[in-house]
C-alpha cells in the first residue's frame, strides 16, 4: 500500500524577497546619483533600469503572493507543481531522485526513458540548453529553491521522499 503524504505549500520568504527589493533600490539609488553628478551616463541608465525594473517585478510578486496567498510551490503525493509564471509540473514517477549542490537550484535526474522523451520533444534552441544544463549542473531541468520558506537541503530531502519506492 502507498504512503499517503501531506500536502505541502511552500512560498517565496517575505524577509528574502523584501531585502532583495531593498538591494535592488539600493543600487538604483546609485544610479540615479550618478546621472545627477553627470558620470558614466549611459551605465548610470542602464543600472536604474536593471535594477529599478527587478525591484518593481520582485514587488510585484510579492504582492501578488501576499494579497491572493498562491504559493509558489505545492508538493503533494504524486507531483510537485510549481505555480510561477505559467506553472509547470513534475511527476514523482517521472524521477529517478532529486539533488541539490548548491543553496539555489534542486536539480531533476529523470528516468533514462523520460529524459529521452523530453529530448525530443524540446524545440532546438530547448535540445541545446537541456544539454548545456545536463553538462553544467547534472540534469536537464531544475526547481529554483532559493528565497523560499523551506532551505533547499530540506526541500530536496521532501521530494525525495515522496519518490515511489525502485
Amino acid at each position: 500500500m502507498k504512503e499517503s503524504f501531506e500536502e505541502i505549500w511552500v512560498y517565496r520568504s517575505i524577509w528574502k524577497t523584501t531585502l532583495t527589493i531593498l538591494g535592488a533600490v539600493v543600487f538604483t539609488f546609485g544610479g540615479i546619483i550618478m546621472l545627477i553628478k553627470g558620470k558614466s551616463i549611459v551605465l548610470a541608465w542602464l543600472t536604474i533600469l536593471f535594477f529599478g525594473g527587478s525591484a518593481l517585478v520582485t514587488l510585484y510578486l510579492l504582492l501578488k503572493q501576499l494579497i491572493t496567498r498562491r504559493p509558489y510551490m505545492i508538493i503533494g503525493d504524486q507531483s510537485v507543481r510549481v505555480l510561477d509564471g505559467k506553472g509547470y509540473e513534475v511527476q514523482f514517477a517521472d524521477v529517478e531522485d532529486f539533488f541539490t549542490d548548491n543553496d539555489s537550484n534542486i536539480g531533476i535526474r529523470y528516468k533514462p526513458h523520460v529524459e529521452d522523451s523530453k529530448m525530443e520533444e524540446a524545440s532546438t534552441i530547448g535540445r541545446i540548453l537541456r544539454k548545456l544544463n545536463k553538462k553544467t549542473s547534472g540534469s536537464q531541468e531544475s526547481l529554483a529553491a532559493s528565497g523560499l520558506t523551506i532551505k533547499p537541503k530540506v526541500l530536496c530531502a521532501i521530494l525525495n521522499e515522496r519518490l515511489p519506492l525502485q
